[in-house]
């Protein structure tokens, strides 16, 4: 479960989507790897996920959550989206301090013994991901290796603070460290500056300019505005077949409750006709009923993967820096035009799924496969 932090509302909010869990192992992310799904996973179950496709001849892997396929990589991760932005959510709800599981001193736990208690935790160093109680947070800074990193109390108040904090943030030149980056590369995924960005002339480049900002947060709006109205249309369609699912596994059985009674009072008449009545019904039903699953499934895989895309612009909307933006925006977009072109592409059903279900119906549908002595037969037993 994910819990918002003051950001939004104020509030401590129950999030079933929490893309800061690894969805494979369902735990929080530990060294993060985030697939061109917009999924993330802990690096060890990307590795073990990899592994496990490696000998697949296609050359791709399947994200454990929505089925995605990616290509594997060769050597490392380098491919792969940037998990920055996610490392960044990752760390918010460590200093947010709402995961009561886990809320002891990460260093005192590495030197824990038997006989000593582990400290709660109550700071965290953004530059080490590290927890740290009030006994290892005050010499942390001292030392010359750390002295220059942030150490931040827990509590909402203070992952707002983080929050605020980044999005003023600019990024700096990968070269020249101490000037402002003017521009980003997109093909050596670095950040730039004007007198850098000369050596880049045949890359792919953007130019961040003042309006920079607004214009990606527009865009990232745009995408939340269009995710909101495909999870909705997702979500009618999906509600839509699981009536007719529920409709046709209901219609059948009590076509099937009303063909016994019938015919245990004519028994004699037509024990044959309806044994080969209830299996013709059955079998043509239950072919039926496996589209209308295999649509629901279809939908409710294509509604969780635009909610989870959906939570992913939301975050970047609110928490993401220009870096953020600008590194996760076009990947978004990609995604979200994906989905939205896949549900536009998604099967119909046909009138013949979706006409009455009534057992009197069901049972004048099968009747036409019989021959015309079971046919006058069935007629007369029906009515």
């Amino acid at each position: 479960m994910l819990y918002v932090v003051d950001v939004f509302s104020g509030l401590n909010t129950v999030d079933d989507d929490d893309i800061t869990n690894c969805c494979k192992c369902r735990h929080l992310i530990a060294d993060s790897v985030t697939l061109p799904c917009l999924d993330s996973l802990c690096a060890k179950c990307f590795r073990e996920l990899c592994d496990a496709y490696r000998n697949n001849s296609e050359g791709v892997a399947k994200c454990p959550r929505c089925d995605d396929q990616f290509p594997l990589p060769t050597t490392d991760s380098a491919a792969l989206p940037d998990h920055r932005f996610i490392d960044t959510l990752i760390a918010l709800k460590k200093i947010a301090n709402q995961n009561p599981e886990d809320d002891n001193c990460d260093i005192c736990k590495q030197l824990a013994t038997d006989s000593v208690p582990i400290a709660a935790a109550e700071y965290y160093c953004i530059e080490c991901h590290q927890t740290m109680c009030a006994s290892c947070a005050r010499p942390h800074t001292v030392f010359p290796s750390c002295k220059n990193h942030n150490v931040v109390g827990l509590g909402v108040d203070s992952a707002n603070q983080v929050v605020h904090m980044r999005k003023s943030v600019l990024p700096m030149c990968a070269i020249h460290k101490d000037i402002h980056a003017t521009t980003r590369c997109y093909e050596c995924r670095l950040w730039l500056c004007s007198q850098c960005q000369n050596f880049h002339f045949k890359h792919e480049l953007e130019t961040l300019t003042d309006d920079t900002h607004s214009q990606l947060t527009n865009k990232v709006k745009c995408l939340i505005d269009k995710l909101h109205q495909d999870c909705d249309d997702c979500k009618e369609r999906e509600d839509r077949v699981q009536k007719l699912l529920l409709d046709r596994r209901n219609g059948v059985q009590l076509a099937v409750n009303e063909i016994n009674e019938k015919a245990d009072e004519m028994m004699s008449l037509i024990q044959k006709q309806r044994d080969d009545l209830l299996n013709r019904l059955c079998s043509r039903n239950n072919q039926t009923i496996s589209t209308l699953e295999t649509v629901s499934g279809s939908l409710s895989l294509g509604l969780s993967s635009k909610r989870q895309a959906l939570r992913f612009a939301e975050e970047l909307f609110e928490k993401g820096c220009l870096e953020d933006l600008l590194l996760n925006c076009r990947k978004l977009n990609d995604r979200v035009t994906r989905l939205h072109d896949m549900f536009r592409e998604s099967p119909e059903l046909d009138d013949n799924v979706c006409h009455d279900v009534s057992p009197t119906s069901l049972i004048h549908d099968v009747c036409t496969s019989l021959d015309t002595q079971s046919k006058i037969c069935l007629l007369t037993w029906c009515y």
